[in-house]
């Protein structure tokens, strides 16, 4: 099996410890905790209202895609026949 150690070395590219992922996972994580926290202290609402609002949006935004899937309000019965095969 050829493994990216091999394909670098034949390019006569040194190889090296790959860390982006990691630092992209990190950036990711305290990005999300700091743009929760700034959510949080400049939310116009309280945290219940915040729910409450949350909730309604999604079960309207649930509604409209049941309403635009081609077997409509019978999707969660059961989906017509095939479609759970893929191409």
């Amino acid at each position: 099996m050829v493994t990216k150690e091999d394909i670098l070395e034949a390019l006569g590219i040194e190889a090296r410890q790959d860390r982006f992922l990691a630092g992209i996972l990190v950036g990711a994580g305290v990005g999300a905790v700091v743009g929760s926290a700034v959510t949080l202290l400049l939310a116009p609402r309280s945290g219940r209202e915040l729910r409450e609002k949350i909730g309604e949006r999604r079960r309207e935004m649930s509604e409209r895609v049941r309403a635009r899937m081609p077997w409509g309000e019978k999707q969660a019965e059961s989906p017509p026949p095939g479609a759970d095969k893929r191409p």
